[in-house]
């Protein structure tokens, strides 16, 4: 390869590396943050009923942001839980070795810049200062400690300000449907409790006080799988309008229905670290469930 070729590619080839790095670090939250905010961002598109070429830069915008928005918190996330993930999750990109935590350290503030860039430019700089403030608050003010502010806090607030980002950069101009926007983040939020079953004997190790812990096991499943249980009709009654129900309003309800239900006997069935991680696995595809059938009744 010629030199000048060489100083040619060399750029886009490290534009290359550092998104399948950026991949790596965020894999595992795809559907946790990333899909579930296109699909609303794709909801938004249905609502503003606009041409062609602002969808695709409404979309094009939408996942530029959120693709920073769940890299800045893993990225953050990976540095300051080394090592815990050493014992843990040792396949992950630092403490596999891919990354150093020193190579970590230096692209956190890009990130974070960059993506506080991003939402000032697409249109949703409040948004984007409250999710890297809830993030800083999760991983440096102890947030993550407890039950309360770990899954109602960062997750419910944090679902707020991602879905009011994707309708303000996908359909700016077009007001944002706040009922669905607050029942949607609020049950993601209460429901997310459920993650919290999967390692209590190291939150004890850690003196965290998750649910399980500040109430006993029994109790907090028997709360956790209400929520699941009001999950759906809450949901029903924040996006679909009174009246008649449509055939997609009723699959809708059958649909989300029936996983909150799979999920909460699991969650009251099976009951081992293991069985709680695959069933806590069921939320976010749940979520991105709740999200499609936004798409549904938008269009």
């Amino acid at each position: 390869m010629s030199v000048a070729r060489a100083r040619i590619v060399r750029p886009f080839a490290a534009a290359a590396a550092e998104l399948a790095l950026s991949l790596a670090m965020i894999r595992r939250d795809l559907t946790a943050a990333f899909v579930p905010a296109l699909l609303f961002a794709i909801a938004a598109r249905f609502a503003a009923e606009g041409p062609l070429v602002d969808d695709l830069v409404g979309l094009g915008g939408c996942a530029i942001y959120f693709w920073l928005f769940i890299y800045a918190f893993c990225l953050d996330n990976q540095i300051e839980g080394i090592d815990e993930d050493r014992l843990n999750k040792p396949d992950r990109v630092i403490p596999s070795g891919r990354l150093t935590l020193a190579a970590a350290r230096r692209r956190r503030p890009i990130v974070f810049a960059l993506f506080l860039a991003s939402g000032a430019l697409l249109g949703a700089p409040l948004e984007a200062a409250a999710w890297a403030l809830l993030t800083a608050l999760n991983h440096h003010a102890g947030w993550d400690r407890h039950w309360l502010t770990k899954n109602l806090g960062v997750v419910g607030l944090g679902a707020v300000a991602q879905l009011s980002a994707a309708w303000t950069i996908a359909a700016p101009g077009v007001a944002c449907p706040w009922t669905w926007v607050l029942a949607l983040a609020g049950t993601l939020g209460a429901a997310m409790l459920i993650q919290d079953f999967r390692d209590v004997a190291g939150d004890l190790a850690l003196r965290r006080r998750t649910l399980p812990i500040a109430l006993g096991e029994a109790p907090a499943r028997a709360i956790c799988a209400l929520v699941l249980v009001l999950l759906p009709l809450i949901l029903h009654a924040a996006l679909i309008a009174g009246g008649g129900v449509t055939a997609i309003e009723a699959l809708f309800d059958v649909v989300v229905g029936a996983f909150s239900l799979l999920i909460a006997r699991r969650l009251w069935t099976r009951r081992s670290p293991r069985e709680d991680d695959r069933t806590y696995r069921l939320l976010p595809r749940l979520y991105c469930v709740e999200l499609a059938f936004a798409v549904l009744l938008a269009a």
